[in-house]
C-alpha cells in the first residue's frame, strides 16, 4: 500500500478537474465495520489533522479512494464545479438517518458543526461555486426546510426517492426555488408510488415548481399514473399545471406507452440525463419521452 503522500502527488494532476464522481468510489464497510474500532472509522472521514486517514489493514478492502474518505478526497478539488455525489446522500445533517452511512453533503453549521465535520461531504464554499448535482435524496428537500442560497450558482440538480407522494413536491420545488435561485435543470427520479401518482387532481403540484426552470426531468419506475397511460396524456396533464416556461421531459421502462406524438430526449441515445453533459436551451426547450 502506498502512504497518503503518495497517493495525494498520484492524484494531484486531477485536483483541478471541475467535475468530480464519487459514486464510484468503493465501499468496504459492510467487511471493515469487522475489522477497525468506530473512533478509527469516523475519523476518515473527518478534517485532515497530519495523521494519515487511510485504511490501513492488510487486505484489498480500503483505499484512498474508499468512500469512507470522501470528505477528505473532495477538500482536494478547489475547483469543484459538478459532483456526481451518490443517489443515498441527504444534504443536511439531521437527515442522516436517512441514509445508511451516515453522511451528508453539508453541514447547517452551529448546533451540528461536530456533526458536520465527522460526516460532510463538502464545505460551504464548495458548494457555492457548484453548478451541478447528482444525486441527493428527495427528501432533502421535502422535509423541512433548506437554507436559502446555499447552491447560488446551481443551474442543474437531479434528486432521488422512493414512495414519495405526488403532494411531497410542493415543498421539494419550494426548497429548490430558495437553495438554488438560479436552477435550470431539475429531474426527479422517482420510483414505487401507485397511490397519489394515480389521481389527477393532484397534480396541481407542478404548478408550484422553480419559475426559474427551464426543464423539468420525470425519470419514473414502477409508477401507477393516471388514465390514459400514453406519453403524451400524461406530458399535457403534468403541463397543464407547470409554469409556462418550463418544458416537461418524460423517461420510464414501463410506465407509460410511447404514442409516437413526443420527440425523443435530447441526451439519446443515452437512457438518462448524463452527468456532467451540457445540453442546448433549444433542445430542452423540446418536449420528450423516451423509453430505457
Amino acid at each position: 500500500m502506498q502512504s497518503r503522500d503518495e497517493d495525494d502527488a498520484a492524484l494531484r494532476p486531477l485536483f483541478d478537474a471541475e467535475a468530480l464522481d464519487v459514486s464510484d468510489l468503493c465501499d468496504s464497510s459492510v467487511c471493515l465495520d469487522a475489522f477497525l474500532p468506530l473512533d478509527y472509522l469516523r475519523r476518515l472521514t473527518s478534517e485532515a489533522d497530519g495523521e494519515n486517514h487511510r485504511l490501513i489493514i492488510d487486505r484489498p478492502l480500503g483505499s484512498f479512494l474508499d468512500k469512507r474518505n470522501e470528505r477528505f478526497i473532495c477538500q482536494h478539488f478547489t475547483n469543484l464545479r459538478r459532483l456526481n455525489a451518490d443517489m443515498d446522500v441527504p444534504l443536511y445533517p439531521e437527515l442522516s438517518h436517512l441514509a445508511p452511512r451516515h453522511r451528508t453533503l453539508l453541514s447547517r453549521g452551529g448546533g451540528d458543526a461536530e456533526h458536520g465535520q465527522l460526516s460532510t461531504i463538502l464545505d460551504p464554499e464548495q458548494a457555492a461555486q457548484l453548478t451541478e448535482i447528482e444525486a441527493l435524496l428527495l427528501d432533502s428537500f421535502a422535509q423541512g426546510s433548506t437554507l436559502a442560497n446555499v447552491f447560488p450558482r446551481l443551474t442543474r440538480l437531479t434528486l432521488s426517492g422512493s414512495k414519495t407522494p405526488i403532494q411531497s413536491l410542493s415543498a421539494v420545488f419550494r426548497n429548490c426555488s430558495a437553495a438554488c435561485p438560479v436552477l435550470e435543470m431539475l429531474t426527479l427520479h422517482l420510483d414505487t408510488e401507485r397511490t397519489t401518482w394515480l389521481r389527477a387532481e393532484n397534480y396541481w403540484v407542478f404548478g408550484h415548481a422553480p419559475g426559474s426552470l427551464k426543464a423539468l426531468v420525470l425519470i419514473l419506475e414502477d409508477m401507477s399514473l393516471p388514465l390514459p397511460r400514453t406519453a403524451s396524456a400524461f406530458h399535457r396533464l403534468v403541463k397543464r399545471h407547470a409554469p409556462t416556461d418550463v418544458q416537461v421531459h418524460i423517461v420510464t421502462p414501463n410506465c407509460l406507452i410511447d404514442d409516437g406524438e413526443l420527440p425523443t430526449a435530447p441526451w439519446a441515445p443515452s437512457a438518462l440525463p448524463e452527468f456532467a453533459e451540457a445540453y442546448a436551451a433549444a433542445d430542452l426547450a423540446r418536449p420528450s419521452f423516451s423509453l430505457w
